[in-house]
């Protein structure tokens, strides 16, 4: 970011967009629909003449749209009363499947007589959801093709500050701040705009530095910073909930929920997409660089330390995941009008809190020990240390004490062979950060720059170096927050028997005490005593136990030959080669035996997949 200076400066502006300006695409009916304006604006000048000067900036952006064209199949108004005579014939324009299909009462495995539901078997809660869905807009076979309109909005601004200290220091603050808003799409009276999550977006950044000039031949600079991204997300708190339409069912509080997914098979309309979800990231660091001129040598020497957090509050199918299907009425849409449910799925949401941190220390010295030859050599030191879940929302899967039948100590309700912070066994221990440290990460760097013939027609620059990922990602350790015991959730899928295993006025009929207790959210310090339940096969997300992290690395090494031919030709040869070892993927233990493809087959019993953090993935790169 620029300075001010002595004198006072700005600049306003204005970008325009709009149907008004536009020209017709040849192939478009009408106008692109964009309205777009970009407006803003910089002041600068000085506080204090010759020491101490300001710099404001603005820009602001406003976008108005509709994006692309959306085709679903909507029930017919007569459907919605059990009339599904329409799909007893083949003809397109009043059946959009285009074949005759037969009705069936999923409960007795009947046939429905002329595809004639009874009113009784209607779902009250079908009906209501109905009313918000543009069924007299539709074609007279339900099909309809609709856009969805977009708000957004951006707002940058920029404000720093420098003043001149002892006539040769500088000091500087500096804060950045981006806003980003997206406008959910439900207009409280179409569903169909569900699919359009808002969201505002906050990014921003506070800096102070400070350059000391010590002399002609040291410069020390210091800079401390603070970066926060913190996404919201949802869906406004205005759309109705399937609590709204009748059914009953545990569900967020308005403000945070809506519908995160509701779906009828074979191109029907579907619902819904994320509802609440908070996004935190913040960054603190402060970093020194000194830099010391000597002869034909330019020392730098420094370091960081940077604090990481991450922090998440996703309540990510908390309100339900709903399906229907024409498993057994030979009809999604027909089982959508009747309340019978294909699958359901509810979560308790996804919470987790992870911190790191990061140091390095390096030194460098660039040498130039004739006039055509410079050789920079440099070492960096960068520890690793593993990021940590502050509230042991953490698992792993050790196999020896599995095959010895030995369960948690910390979680006794657990399958044997999954443990959790604090637990040992047989020479392993679990600490809080699942892994212990790398710390003997030490980074060389070498590189060459020689002027081959002294008159700067023929170069050649070559340089290598070891450079280690010592940051890790912030959702590294969020899987294991989102199941269980952490974050109960339960899945029912219907049979494919004539039965009423989920009906859409009570998907949780069949699991009370889940529905009574939702949501089942803890930490490791929260867990009831004795632990939870774990149902179903148990899913495992963890990082390989008794080990030291090993950080990934790259090795880097590359050459270039310039010479000039003439005035105005340049010959370039160059080769790049880098080779990635210790990278991180996941390994399953537990997969499905080959060819055989059901659960009975994998190697450890009771647990579906186990997910083991490991950092043995290694990549070759060539390039000339």
């Amino acid at each position: 970011t620029k300075s001010g200076s002595n004198q006072f400066h700005g600049d306003a502006f204005e970008f325009v967009r709009n149907r008004e300006f536009n020209a017709r695409n040849f192939f478009a009916a009408t106008t692109d629909p964009l309205k777009r304006n970009q407006y803003g604006g910089t002041i600068g000048g000085p506080v204090k003449k010759d020491s101490t000067f300001f710099f404001f900036g603005y820009q602001g952006t406003r976008i108005r749209t509709t994006g692309n064209a959306n085709n679903t199949i909507l029930p017919t108004a007569a459907n919605m009363t059990g009339d599904f005579s329409n799909y007893l014939t083949a003809n397109s324009a009043l059946n959009p499947q285009g074949k005759v299909i037969q009705i069936n009462d999923p409960t007795t495995g009947l046939a429905v007589p002329g595809d004639i539901i009874p009113g009784s078997s209607i779902s009250a809660v079908a009906v209501n959801l109905a009313k918000l869905l543009p069924i007299s807009q539709a074609l007279p076979n339900g099909r309809l093709t609709y856009a969805v309109p977009s708000v957004q909005n951006l707002d940058e601004y920029v404000a720093r500050v420098d003043r001149v200290v002892r006539g040769q220091d500088k000091f500087y603050a500096r804060f950045y701040l981006d806003r980003f808003y997206l406008a959910p799409g439900y207009d409280g009276k179409n569903l169909l705009l569900t699919g359009t999550t808002g969201a505002t977006v906050h990014t921003q950044n506070w800096a102070a530095g400070y350059t000391w000039v010590a002399g002609p031949n040291f410069v020390n600079n210091f800079v401390a910073d603070f970066v926060r991204a913190a996404s919201d997300r949802g869906q406004g708190g205005d759309v109705p909930q399937f609590n709204d339409f009748g059914a009953t069912v545990p569900q967020l509080p308005k403000s945070e929920g809506g519908i995160r997914a509701f779906s009828i098979t074979n191109s029907y309309f579907g619902l819904g997409n994320f509802t609440d979800g908070k996004f935190i990231r913040n960054t603190y660091e402060v970093r020194d660089q000194a830099s010391w001129t000597h002869g034909s040598h330019t020392l730098q020497f420094g370091g960081n330390y940077e604090r990481d957090q991450s922090n998440i509050r996703n309540t990510d199918f908390s309100n339900g995941n709903w399906q229907f299907s024409d498993t057994l009425t030979g009809l999604g849409l027909a089982s959508f009008a009747m309340g019978h449910m294909h699958s359901y799925n509810q979560s308790s949401g996804d919470y987790s809190d992870s911190r790191q941190n990061v140091i390095g220390v390096f030194g460098e010295d660039k040498w130039k020990p004739r006039r055509n030859l410079t050789i920079t050599l440099g070492l960096r030191w960068e520890p690793q240390f593993v990021e940590k879940e502050i509230f042991g929302r953490t698992e792993q899967f050790w196999p020896p004490a599995y095959a010895a039948g030995v369960r948690s100590k910390i979680v006794p309700t657990a399958p044997p062979g999954l443990m959790f912070v604090g637990d040992s066994y047989g020479g392993l221990n679990f600490p809080a950060t699942g892994d212990r440290p790398d710390i003997n990460n030490l980074a060389p760097r070498l590189g060459i720059a020689w002027d081959v013939s002294g008159n700067g027609k023929t170069v050649v620059r070559s340089g290598g170096g070891i450079f280690y990922s010592s940051r890790m990602p912030g959702l590294f350790l969020n899987d294991a927050s989102i199941i269980q015991p952490f974050s109960l959730q339960t899945t029912i899928t219907e049979p494919n028997t004539p039965n009423n295993l989920i009906p859409f006025s009570n998907p949780l009929a069949s699991q009370p005490s889940y529905a009574a207790a939702w949501p089942l959210l803890y930490t490791l310090n929260t867990l009831p005593k004795g632990g939870v339940p774990f149902t179903g096969l148990v899913t495992v997300y963890g990082m390989e136990p008794g080990v030291k992290w090993v950080t990934p690395t790259t090795y880097d090494w590359n050459m270039t030959l310039e010479h000039q031919l003439s005035s105005d030709t340049l010959f370039n040869v160059s080769y790049v080669g880098l080779r990635g070892v210790h990278l991180r993927q996941d390994i399953d233990l537990n997969p499905r035996a080959a060819g055989v493809g059901t659960d009975a087959s994998r190697p450890y019993s009771g647990f579906g997949e186990i997910y083991e953090n490991r950092n043995t993935g290694m990549s070759d790169y060539n390039a000339l």
